[in-house]
Order: structure tokens, then C-alpha cells, then sequence
């Protein structure tokens, strides 16, 4: 069944119409539905045949595959699955499609949806020797014709259930012309080689660590010679010693770090610090 809209006249009994399939959407969807047969025989390659689908949704601009699965997948299955799917569109093989009875069908191993009610009459869709399901959707005439499959996103959905979301042929490439353009700019800012962003960027990491380190360490020694002097500021209020000040002090770590050397030196006493950061106001007691 077709759904379409009417573009000019009228619709009425007996009218004769021209009907026009967009033909590179038709192409984008026809690439994504065989798209999503390949990406479920290399699931099955690489995770195992317990792999069943559990849904899916095709559309021009990407496919999505739900499937059943116990655990996530690991970057380097994900990567031999990418391989295996796009190898099988490198060798361009032939997409062969054959009508017979839903019995004979079963019985020649096709992939069936457990819950889809089939008719008495079915479609296998054949893709070389990995690939054989019952399907009644639009397909490529090869496999060639997908172009590239690329997965985008994998995720569970639900218990024992995750979902791989994947583009292809037109998509996948502006995926990846992005993808470079994003490492290009990042490697501008590390004025560095878009192939060298990770080693320039885990450098930076590591010294950025060890000024923390170093930061941490100044504000330790400068907290310590302040408790000092503020101790003499503290007052006697009914034979208790009493220590309220605003300090200069911009983070909520550094001000219970200096309240616990106040607190040693003090001994016994109750003291009350406040601070002014940029965004709110902080106030710790001992």
C-alpha cells in the first residue's frame, strides 16, 4: 500500500492520475531496509544466533534494529560488526527475492519475526549466504547500492533488549564528513595534526592534573598560615570560644579543608565561616 498526497487536481471515481514515487527517498529507504538485514546477519556473526529482533523502523534518513541481547555491546564487537556489515556491501552481492508458501519458507531456515502474522504466501529476500528473511518490504538490487553502514548509537532499551541505531549510503557520508570537520576544529585548538588530537589532548589532561595538584597543595600551606592569625580574632562568649569570619576562600572543599585546621588549633570552641563565591554564598560550622 501507497500513501500519497495530491499535488494538483482532484481526486474522484473514474479520474485518471499519474503517480510518482520520490525516487531518491525510495533509494534511501530501499538502502536502509536492506541496510538492516545486513546489520542483523553480522549481529549474529559476531554475538551469536541467539540474536532475534524484537523490532524495527526504516526511514530515508537512518534504520533502527531492535534485538535481544544480554549484555552491551564491547567497541571492539561493535567494530567487527561494522566490518562484516560493510564487507557485505563491498562484495556487492545480488539481493534475490522468492515467492513461495509460509511453510516452505520455514522450512528453508529464512529469518521469521516471532510475532508477525504472515500470510499464507510469503517473500524470502536473499543476500549471498549470510543473510536469508522473510520480508515483503523495498530492497537494493545489490548490496553494493547501500554505499557504507555506519552505527551511530547502541543502547538497551529494556531487560535482555538493546537497540542499534545506523545510517547509510548519502547519511553515513555526512555523518563522517562532520565527524572530520569536528577533529579537524579540535586539533586547531590544540594547534595540532586532527590524527594527533588524542596524545595532545591526554598531554594536556595530565598537566592540568598535576597544577591541580600543586594548587591544592599552595592552598594547604596558605590555609595554614591564615588559621594562625584568625585564631586571635575568636572571642569568649559564656566561657565558650567563639571564632565568626568572612574569609576569602572561592570553593566549598578549601573552606571545610581551612575550617578543619581552625577547628585543631582552636581545640574547643564553635567557629563560623562564610565565604563569597562568584555564583552563591557558602557557610560551613564546626
Amino acid at each position: 500500500m501507497h500513501k500519497g498526497f495530491v499535488s494538483k487536481g482532484e481526486i474522484k471515481i473514474g479520474a485518471k492520475v499519474k503517480m510518482l514515487v520520490d525516487e531518491e527517498r525510495r533509494k534511501a529507504i530501499a538502502a536502509n531496509h536492506s541496510g538492516t538485514h545486513i546489520l542483523q546477519a553480522a549481529l549474529k556473526a559476531v554475538l551469536g544466533d541467539h540474536i532475534k529482533q524484537s523490532g524495527s523502523q526504516v526511514t530515508a534518513e537512518g534504520l533502527r534494529f531492535d534485538f535481544t541481547h544480554f549484555s552491551k555491546i564491547t567497541d571492539d564487537e561493535m567494530k567487527r560488526i561494522e566490518e562484516i556489515a560493510n564487507d557485505m556491501i563491498r562484495k556487492n552481492l545480488d539481493v534475490k527475492t522468492e515467492v513461495c508458501a509460509l511453510e516452505d519458507a520455514l522450512k528453508t531456515g529464512a529469518t521469521a519475526v516471532f510475532d508477525e502474522k504472515y500470510g499464507a504466501t510469503v517473500r524470502i529476500v536473499k543476500m549471498g549466504k549470510m543473510s536469508m528473511e522473510l520480508c515483503g518490504g523495498t530492497h537494493v538490487k545489490r548490496t553494493g547500492d547501500i554505499g557504507l553502514i555506519k552505527v551511530v548509537h547502541e543502547s538497551a532499551i529494556a531487560a535482555g533488549v538493546r537497540r542499534i541505531e545506523a545510517i547509510t549510503g548519502k547519511e553515513a557520508l555526512l555523518y563522517a564528513q562532520k565527524a572530520e570537520e569536528e577533529l579537524k576544529r579540535t586539533a586547531g585548538l590544540f594547534k595540532a595534526n586532527h590524527l594527533e588530537v588524542y596524545d595532545r589532548a591526554e598531554k594536556l589532561l595530565k598537566e592540568k592534573r598535576e597544577l591541580e595538584k600543586k594548587i591544592e597543595a599552595l592552598k594547604g600551606k596558605l590555609a595554614a598560615k591564615d588559621s594562625g592569625d584568625l585564631i586571635s580574632q575568636s572571642k569568649d562568649i559564656g566561657g565558650v570560644k567563639v571564632l565568626a569570619v568572612e574569609v576569602n576562600i572561592t570553593d566549598a572543599k578549601t573552606l571545610r579543608d581551612f575550617g578543619d585546621k581552625l577547628r585543631d588549633k582552636l581545640a574547643s570552641g564553635i567557629i563560623l565561616l562564610a565565604a563569597r563565591p562568584v555564583k552563591k554564598q557558602c557557610f560551613c560550622a564546626w
